[in-house]
């Protein structure tokens, strides 16, 4: 199985793109959601599964979500629904695949070091009176 790759703002804060600008240079058009993520779930959904999805987005970190994340944020709130409300035979099963689509979203400690989350401006550090 392939290596993830480091998140882009990891690789500025290392200094990995000032020093291999060339081997990063695909990293600087990356696409970003074309919108806020609907806090209204789809239509299509049981009222428990829509209840899913208004928890996962309130306890996902600030500023993951995107529009483009809803495929994702649908398939993770039945599965959340199925691991919570289905039959106990149904566990094992769904288990496995709503930890890894959690993962996806940034809701693990170890997936959210991974994440790039867009907040805004970050607050200045009093380490950048060492950037060149």
């Amino acid at each position: 199985m392939p290596a993830h790759r480091k998140p882009t703002n990891v690789l500025a804060l290392n200094g990995s793109l000032r020093r291999n600008p060339g081997r990063h240079a695909d990293r600087l058009v990356e696409p970003t959601p074309r919108g806020p993520v609907s806090n209204e779930p789809p239509v299509t959904m049981s009222a428990i599964e829509a209840i899913c999805w208004r928890e996962i987005i309130a306890k996902c970190p600030a500023g993951v979500l995107g529009n483009s994340d809803e495929p994702l944020l649908e398939l993770a709130s039945k599965l959340l629904a199925a691991v919570r409300y289905g039959e106990p035979a149904d566990l094992s099963k769904h288990a496995p695949l709503l930890i890894k689509t959690l993962g996806l979203l940034g809701m693990s400690p170890a997936d959210r070091s991974r994440v790039k989350a867009a907040v805004g401006p970050r607050a200045p550090s009093p380490l950048d009176e060492f950037d060149d």
